[in-house]
Formats: C-alpha cells, structure tokens, sequence
C-alpha cells in the first residue's frame, strides 16, 4: 500500500497495516488481563530500503503516540534501520575493551600467563563473540580489523616483553584469530540448527535438475536481489553448510 502524500513528508496509512493490527490486539489484550504497556519500552523501527517511498510511521497505542527510533538494543545486540551491524561492532568493541583492566591488574599483581589467558577468555572473548552467528556475514572488513585489534592488546598485555609479532602471539599463546573463530561457531551453531526440528526450515534442501552441469550442493542459495540478504544470517548459514559438506 503507498503512503499518501503531505506537504512535509509521506505518512503511512495505518488502516492495513499488520503491524498496526498487531498493537491493537495487545492493547486489547492488555485491558483484558489487567496489566499496563510499558510505553518507555515500546518502539517502532522502520525497515525501508526504498528512498523512493521514504515515510514515517505515525502509530498510537492507548491514544498514546509511539515513537520512531533508527537503532535499538535488543537482548545485547543494536540493531539499526538500515541493517548495519556498524553500532552493534562499536559497542562491542567498546564492551570488550573496557574488561582489559582485568588483565592490566592482575598482571600487576603477578598473575601468571595461563591465569591471565583463561581470564581473557571468558572475560572478554565472550564480549567479542556474542551472537556471532547474526552479524558475522555482514559485518565490513574495517570492523573485523577492530574486532581483532583488542584480541591482539590482550596478547600483547599476556605475553609483555615476550610479544613480537600477532601471529606469533597467537602460536605462543594456542589461540585462534577471532575470524578463525566466529567461523567455526557459526559452523557449529548451523549443524545444530539443520538437525532442529524447529529450525531445520531455514535450509531448503537442493534437488538437481535434469540436464545440468551445476556442481550440487546439500542446500539451495538464498535467493536475494541484494547482497545484504545473501550475506544475513540464514544465507550465511547456509553457505557455510554447503561448504562444510563439499569437503
């Protein structure tokens, strides 16, 4: 359905919406059971690609108007309008990097190397690999750069005079690269998914037509006009899939 035109912008008609079917049926279910909507809590996010049907949704619940956001945490992950993983990478980042007192500290306080390894790993590793499987595909190259560099401060922190290099940090250390490792986790967490019952519809399986040359594979590609859809999660998943049992 097109937006209608105004004179500032184009707004929405709410009428069809789903989403605004949706509100309507918790505002009435909320009166129903007694309990009251959190408006502090309760947003809307547009998810428009198209610049040529730019519009604001204008949405009320309880005679009350809801506000419009462009970037939102949602259960640890910031989540933008525009599909971006670039604010969820700098919290990230900046989540992680904040935890390597721990390390400066406990090296003070002579710490020994492996003590100081295990609390790298679950102290900040974790930070930096949180809900890898979402974002991995589509994060840019810069913030794979930024991801790494605060693996590489830990390393350096860890080993002190001993650091010489990263690569030899990580051979000295048996530590992975965090690419190395997002990789395999998003492997991991794919070959769990596939055997789900409830999650297994995520990967269509691949028929082979007749007369065709094409290489098979386990599982179709994700159809996608952009690459932004190709490199979500589910075309991630599957790519990594069908890489994983070509071998």
């Amino acid at each position: 359905m097109k937006p209608t035109s105004t004179p500032d912008e184009s707004v929405f008609p709410v009428e069809n919406s789903l989403v605004y079917k949706q509100l309507k049926e918790t505002e009435t279910y909320a009166a129903k059971n007694s309990m009251k909507i959190n408006f502090s809590k309760t947003q809307l996010m547009l998810f428009n690609p198209c610049w040529s049907l730019n519009f604001t949704p204008h949405m009320s619940i309880a005679n009350k108007d809801l506000e419009v956001v462009s970037e939102k945490k949602l259960l640890g992950l910031t989540v933008r309008s525009d599909l971006k993983w670039t604010s969820n990478t700098e919290n990230i980042v900046k989540s992680a990097s904040k935890r390597l007192w721990m390390l400066r500290r406990l090296k003070i306080l002579g710490a020994s190397k492996d003590a100081l390894l295990q609390v790298y790993m679950k102290q900040t590793r974790s930070v930096l690999e949180y809900s890898v499987p979402a974002w991995q595909g589509s994060i840019t190259d810069l913030e794979k750069t930024n991801l790494e560099r605060v693996q590489k401060c830990a390393a350096h922190i860890i080993l002190g005079t001993q650091y010489i290099s990263y690569s030899q940090a990580l051979q000295c250390l048996a530590l992975e690269s965090l690419e190395e490792r997002r990789i395999k986790l998003c492997l991991k967490f794919a070959l769990k998914a596939e055997k789900n019952p409830k999650y297994a519809g995520w990967f269509v399986p691949y028929v082979k037509p007749r007369n065709t040359r094409n290489v098979p594979t386990k599982y179709c590609k994700v159809k996608a006009n952009h690459s932004r859809l190709e490199k979500g999660p589910i075309g991630y998943l599957t790519n990594l899939l069908n890489l994983h049992y070509s071998k």
